[in-house]
């Protein structure tokens, strides 16, 4: 998992942490929403 991380973060240029909060984000976001 970690790799994957360390690869999202090289394609949008963000820390780990910022990178994970906007994809828990986004989840929510579409969970809210379909549910």
């Amino acid at each position: 998992a970690k790799a994957k991380w360390e690869q999202w973060n090289g394609l949008k240029g963000k820390d780990a942490a910022t990178a994970r909060a906007e994809y828990i984000a986004l989840v929510e976001t579409l969970s809210a929403k379909y549910n």
